[in-house]
């Protein structure tokens, strides 16, 4: 399935590395790779590359904007107007999709529909609203411990707080093969773990005990064995770090559902995943039902089918490319106020040290810009879960301006809402605490430290008069 570059640049949703060009093969990131006028650009997923989809073949001419096509010119997606408003026609699966961990193109199109055709006011998912990257770690094997070196060579210690994931046990492929990192006898390994916990960084676990022979058997061994692996590994690592783990990843990727609900009985909230390519984290689904409601999953992004490092060189891909690439992430969490997780295994570093210097450099000027944070996944999913908390509504208030009435058991502060400043003029503070600026083509209202929060939004002219006939209060809920 292709998709036309009209979507791209009009919602800019679609991280760096989602798409690719004609040739399916090297993927779009901005600067010399975005796309020529006209061009048709395919969907990526990580180890797949380009994605095929089922969907009804449509026949006869669009009267509107054609946002995805299919092979043959079949529309998939597109906006026209109706009367006074606009349609959005989406021809997918999108329920079914995301049912199978694939929940980009329906929180894409929902995101689309409602911030930039509808205009609606948006709790940020982000605190203050204000953009952040996840560097996720994968350490699972002794030839970590000399590649520690080239990361303070590199500088990385001069950044973060990131989420550290550790396999403890011995071996790596299989028992006895001592190939492993053997957290519990590892002098060096152990003062490297006490040093990632000092800097605020989080020690996480990457499944269980033998990286490799865990991620291949996981879901084909007896579940007992399988747990029983994943907690010995948990204890090691917090043993180590002299605290509790609150995150976790999958060797392999290999996630059976089960292993889910089984992290939250044990404390974790948060965990890597190699499903829903692109997107933010979601509450994700497996077997057709979600997981625990306060569970988080965090896709991993990847650069076309390639994610870590060894797996971009042996696909060929250039220093300058990946580069691009990951400046790329970068600008874009920080432009779209979202967030993303990246990974790497300490090795794979040398491969393209001098990328990997330069995406520093450049996240760390929109550090201190402002622009975008490092955070981790625990942090992250922390906020998310507070988040869902909260409760808030629009009320109309005498015709000329709506009211936003918001609440929180706990506390508002660093809640942010967006609002479309096309829409509405300088917002109000009636009640609570909160500051008020512009960012960008959005009203940017960030709550202090109050549990409730009023606020008045004066509508621009013609959205007055569209407000007179509309319903007198709406509920809007996370």
């Amino acid at each position: 399935m292709a998709r036309d570059e009209a979507l791209s640049r009009s919602s800019g949703r679609l991280p760096p590395g989602k798409l690719l060009h004609q040739n399916g093969e090297r993927p779009l990131v901005g600067g010399e790779s975005m796309a020529k006028a006209g061009e048709s650009l395919a969907i990526a997923g990580y180890y797949y590359g380009r994605l095929r989809y089922s969907v009804f073949a449509t026949e006869g001419r669009f009267d509107g904007q054609r946002l995805l096509h299919a092979d043959g010119d079949v529309l998939v997606a597109g906006l026209r107007h109706q009367g006074a408003g606009r349609v959005l026609f989406v021809n997918l699966p999108l329920g079914e999709l995301k049912l199978r961990t694939d929940g980009l193109l329906l929180h894409g199109f929902l995101r689309l529909f409602a911030q930039d055709v509808a205009q609606l006011p948006q709790l940020s998912p982000m605190p203050q609203a204000r953009g952040a990257l996840i560097m996720n770690w994968h350490i699972d094997s002794s030839a970590a411990a000399p590649a520690m070196q080239t990361l303070e060579g590199l500088g990385v210690f001069d950044h973060g707080p990131f989420s550290v994931h550790l396999t403890a046990g011995p071996d790596l492929d299989a028992v006895g093969d001592g190939l492993g990192m053997d957290l519990p006898h590892n002098p060096a390994m152990r003062a490297w773990v006490r040093r990632f916990a000092e800097r605020g960084d989080e020690i996480g676990s990457h499944g269980g005990w033998i990286h490799n022979a865990f991620g291949t058997q996981v879901g084909r061994q007896e579940r007992s064995v399988s747990a029983a692996l994943i907690e010995r590994n948990v204890a090691a690592v917090a043993e180590a770090a002299g605290r509790p783990v609150r995150e976790y990843s999958a060797p392999l990727g290999n996630h059976p559902a089960w292993v889910t609900p089984w992290l939250r009985e044990h404390g974790i909230r948060a965990y890597y995943t190699t499903g829903n390519i692109g997107m933010a984290p979601t509450r994700s689904y497996q077997d057709g039902a979600r997981g625990p409601a306060d569970m988080w999953a965090f896709p991993v992004l990847s650069y076309g089918a390639q994610a870590a490092f060894e797996e971009a060189s042996a696909a060929g891909v250039s220093e300058a490319d990946m580069a691009d690439w990951l400046d790329a992430v970068s600008d874009f969490c920080a432009e779209q106020r979202t967030v993303r997780l990246v990974y790497f295994h300490p090795p794979g570093l040398a491969l393209y040290p001098s990328a990997f210097k330069e995406w520093l450099v450049h996240t760390g000027e929109l550090v201190s810009a402002g622009a975008l944070r490092w955070t981790t996944m625990t942090r992250q999913a922390e906020f998310a879960n507070d988040r869902l908390l909260a409760r808030w509504r629009l009320l109309n208030d005498g015709g000329s301006a709506l009211r936003l009435q918001a609440s929180h058991p706990r506390s508002l502060d660093s809640f942010a809402w967006l609002l479309p400043a096309a829409r509405y003029g300088r917002p109000e503070v009636l009640s609570g605490a909160a500051r008020v600026d512009l960012d960008g083509t959005y009203w940017r209202v960030v709550a202090g430290a109050s549990t409730t929060l009023g606020v008045r939004l004066p509508l621009r002219p013609t959205e007055a008069t569209a407000a007179d006939a509309a319903a007198p209060s709406s509920e809007l809920l996370p």
